[in-house]
């Protein structure tokens, strides 16, 4: 199994990339921040639909004061990244690459890919190239950027293997997409669980 990071302001695409590339080689989409969603739903009785529409993820929620991005970048930043180390999510992430590729899983995963759909840090972007993986950053010309939040900073230049532009049809980012990492996919590192020591 290979692993793909999607990195991009928000709303620039990232989760029609990662579609378009599971249309071409069987594999998952996944987030960092899936249990962080699963957490805030829980806590702050947010929908998935608040959690995933573009325009009501902006909503302010009166009786909360914010909006659910905000309360994702708020709980899952301040709150775990910055109390339990900038690693914790890239922790998680692996606990789950390790639960889905269990020996003993009742139906073992053999998909060809995982593509993350919010690699936002750096800490991100390192496991994912260390683990054999690449960093796709999309960008969406004239897409202002969305809140002066941290996890909305650009990734460093050093940690991006591809770019691919989303300024056309759906087609058009297909191409770019597939031209840019055909021959990754033939030739690239599978990723391989380490075992936590108890």
């Amino acid at each position: 199994m290979k692993l793909i990071g999607i990195a991009g302001r928000a709303n620039s695409g990232k989760d029609t990339l990662a579609g378009l590339i599971l249309e071409h080689v069987t594999g998952q989409q996944r987030a960092f921040a899936d249990p962080l969603r699963r957490a805030a739903m829980e806590i702050f009785g947010l929908t998935l639909e608040q959690m995933t529409d573009r325009d009501l993820k902006e909503k302010v929620i009166p009786y909360w004061g914010y909006s659910p991005r905000q309360v994702l970048q708020l709980l899952g930043t301040e709150s775990i990244r910055d109390v339990f180390g900038p690693d914790t999510w890239v922790k998680r992430a692996a606990l789950g690459l390790e639960e889905l590729l269990a020996v003993d899983a009742d139906e073992r995963y053999d998909g060809d890919v995982v593509v993350f759909t919010d690699c936002r840090f750096a800490e991100e972007a390192r496991w994912i190239r260390q683990s054999g993986g690449v960093v796709i950053h999309i960008t969406r010309p004239g897409l202002a950027a969305v809140h002066g939040h941290v996890s909305e900073m650009p990734l460093p230049e050093a940690l991006i293997d591809f770019v691919v532009v989303n300024d056309g049809s759906i087609d058009d980012l297909r191409h770019q997409v597939l031209h840019q990492v055909a021959g990754w996919l033939d030739q690239g590192e599978h990723y391989q669980v380490e075992r936590r020591v108890a």
